[in-house]
C-alpha cells in the first residue's frame, strides 16, 4: 500500500501519479507519457522517476513493457493512505 506521508521523492512521485490515474487524468490501458517526459514535467531526474514507476509497477499499477511503452492498469482496488 502506497502511503502519501513517505518522504522518499519516488514515493512521493508514485503517489501523484497514483492520483492522476485515480482521477481520469490517466484512464486504465492508456500509454504514459515516456519516463523522460513525466520526469521533466516532475522536475526530477529520469532515474528517480523510474524508480516511481517501478513502485506502481510492483503495486500491479502499471505494466511496464521493455522497449515499449508504460501502460496504465488497475488490477485491484487501492486506497491512499494520507
Amino acid at each position: 500500500m502506497l502511503k502519501a506521508i513517505n518522504t522518499k521523492r519516488y514515493n512521493q512521485l508514485a503517489v501523484e501519479l497514483l492520483k492522476k490515474i485515480f482521477n481520469g487524468y490517466y484512464e486504465q490501458g492508456a500509454k504514459l507519457p515516456p519516463t523522460r517526459e513525466l520526469a521533466k514535467e516532475a522536475g526530477v531526474n529520469p532515474n528517480t522517476m523510474q524508480m516511481a514507476l517501478q513502485v506502481l509497477q510492483d503495486e500491479k499499477i502499471l505494466s511496464i513493457k521493455i522497449f515499449s511503452c508504460l501502460l496504465c492498469i488497475l488490477q485491484k482496488q487501492h486506497r491512499l493512505k494520507s
